[in-house]
């Protein structure tokens, strides 16, 4: 069986033949006698940081085969102190706490000292911030504000994708409307600037001002950056 023979493997140290295996797992059944979390510790460990990303796509499919899937969890945020993840781990941590119901105290706070600057961050962050009750409304804010503020400080296209995204989460969370007028001197300088970012400024002004203008129905599934014109 491929799950007896990971132990074996794990012992040999081969990190191809570890992920090898894992994979085989992964499209396998699962089985209610056997479990792999301790394997998984192990195989963490020999796989190391060269191989992590690999390693953290498995997990996705290897989860079933898992006795309690935050151990994997804890072995992920014990070895990175740095004050950031890798998105990819940030987008698995998620994934579980969505589909298990499992609370991680700080993920978030974790996650907003990123820098959003790429599309796949971007709508990362937007999809965390629609509809989560788990947040209140000073921590959303925070990340508003932070938001606006990088992109005066970025490229025209990553100023474009931050302010579309700002657009986005005051579309999911209507009571931070209020708080855009507050930063008014800070959006009304996009007012001034290309006219596809003074374009996307003009919508978050006209919706922040008058409810009526809003959007009553959010997709996170419709959500499409736009591009500058050349």
């Amino acid at each position: 069986m491929i799950r007896f023979s990971l132990k074996q493997i794990v012992r040999e140290g081969d990190k191809g033949e570890i992920l090898g295996c894992l994979k085989e797992i992964a499209s396998a059944q699962p089985m209610d006698d056997y479990q792999i979390d301790d394997l998984l510790v192990k195989s963490y460990f020999i796989l190391e940081e060269t191989h992590l990303k690999e390693f953290v796509e498995l997990l996705y499919d290897l989860l079933v085969h898992m006795r309690d899937p935050r151990n994997v969890i804890v072995l992920l945020l014990k070895n990175n102190t740095s004050d950031t993840l890798p998105l990819f781990i940030y987008k698995f941590i998620y994934f579980v706490m969505k589909n298990y119901d499992f609370k991680f105290n700080g993920f978030y706070e974790k996650l907003m000292k990123s820098d959003f600057i790429d599309e796949e961050s971007l709508y990362f962050l937007a999809t965390v911030l629609h509809n989560n009750d788990d947040l209140s409304a000073s921590f959303m804010r925070d990340v508003v504000k932070k938001l606006l503020s990088r992109s005066l400080e970025t490229s025209s296209q990553v100023g474009l994708d931050i302010l579309y995204t700002i657009l986005f989460i005051l579309r999911s969370n209507p009571v931070l409307y209020s708080f855009i007028l507050e930063e008014r001197s800070m959006l009304e300088m996009h007012l001034e600037s290309i006219e596809e970012i003074a374009s996307v400024a003009r919508m978050i002004k006209r919706e922040a001002e008058n409810k009526k203008n809003r959007v009553k129905f959010v997709n996170i599934a419709s959500m499409k950056y736009p591009k500058i014109k050349c």
